[in-house]
């Protein structure tokens, strides 16, 4: 909750002193989910009229993915997924 808090005050504080910005850039290095970042922008009241949610970027580190894809629990267990990768 402090990081989501943390940053609706930032970007409250960066549109009331910029009018002129086309895209805002939020660098979230070490989060597993995105989610709980990307949920700010249609949650919080206050941005919801000024800031859109334009896309979500995510990177993973191509050596160690199939790995991390196995060896992790958390990947086996989201309501609905069987496990067998496909739709």
């Amino acid at each position: 909750c402090t990081v989501k808090d943390s940053l609706v005050e930032t970007l409250e504080s960066l549109l009331a002193k910029r009018t002129d910005l086309d895209y805002i850039i939020i660098e979230c290095s070490g989060m597993a989910d995105p989610g709980p970042v990307a949920s700010v922008f249609w949650v919080d009241d206050a941005l919801e009229s000024r800031i859109r949610l334009d896309g979500v970027v995510t990177l993973v580190d191509a050596k160690n993915i199939l790995h991390q894809l196995k060896s992790t629990s958390s990947t086996s267990s989201r309501p609905g997924d069987d496990g067998d990768g496909g739709d």
